[in-house]
């Protein structure tokens, strides 16, 4: 089920994990697409790598340009409609093939690349 707010987790000394469900699901996982796709169109100084799973972000930053507390803060931000839009303002950046996915939802949603022999 989807979180209402989320649990960030410290992952080490430059990583923070932004859990947005504890199920794998579309909805959740159209939580993290939309967040992921919001914070890396508006990048956050700082901020060196995101890394989208099913149900969280790993938010990968430098301490030394901002703190664990000031980037939860942001983070918290753009998934409830701040400087990013809505919470889900990212996904019409994202590619029109995962936005199909996403959309449908179902345990099939996936990404169909193709034969890879052709």
């Amino acid at each position: 089920m989807p979180y209402d707010t989320p649990i960030f987790r410290l992952m080490g000394d430059r990583s923070l994990l932004v859990e947005l469900g504890d199920e794998i699901s579309p909805s959740v996982n159209q939580s993290v697409q939309g967040l992921f796709a919001a914070l890396d169109m508006h990048k956050i100084d700082g901020v060196k790598d995101l890394v989208p799973s099913y149900r969280s972000l790993l938010v990968i930053y430098d301490p030394l340009l901002i703190s664990a507390p000031d980037l939860e803060r942001k983070i918290d931000g753009f998934r409830r409609g701040g400087r990013g839009g809505s919470p889900h303002h990212g996904l019409g950046q994202l590619p029109a093939v995962l936005r199909q996915g996403l959309a449908q939802g179902g345990d099939d949603a996936r990404l169909d690349l193709g034969d890879p022999d052709q």
